[in-house]
Order: structure tokens, then sequence, then C-alpha cells
């Protein structure tokens, strides 16, 4: 009834989401923050994988920012 065909585009952004998904999902089991946290940061990016995994990205961008701040700071 509703056939639908990806055309080359569509596999490219299709494997580019999953190769981002991927990634975030390893980051996020190898950070060191709770069972608890990597547990809604994988539900995140496995329910909304384009959503997760822009905002697990900017999340790590802020966090290794901030981490670098500290590292650099006297007090």
């Amino acid at each position: 009834m509703f056939e639908y065909t990806m055309t080359g585009s569509t596999w490219w952004i299709t494997a580019v989401v999953i190769i981002l998904d991927v990634i975030a999902l390893i980051q996020v089991w190898r950070s060191g923050f709770g069972a608890l946290a990597k547990i809604a940061w994988t539900a995140l990016v496995v329910l909304f994988p384009i959503l997760g995994a822009v905002a697990w990205f900017i999340c790590w961008v802020v966090v290794s920012l901030l981490r670098r701040a500290r590292a650099g700071s006297t007090i």
C-alpha cells in the first residue's frame, strides 16, 4: 500500500545519524557519570536519535569547557 524507497541522500543521512548515535552511546557509557544518568542519556539517544545525539554533543562540549576552566583556575 505505502511503498518507500530510500534514495542515495537518505542512506547517507541515516548512516550519519546511526554513527553519531553509536559514538554518543560509547561516550555516555565511558563517562564518569552515575548509572542513572547513563540510563537516562541512553534512553534519550535511542528514543530520539537526532535530538539525542545533538543534546549529548552540546552537553559534552559544555562539560569539557567547564572541566578545562576548572583545571585552569587556581582556586
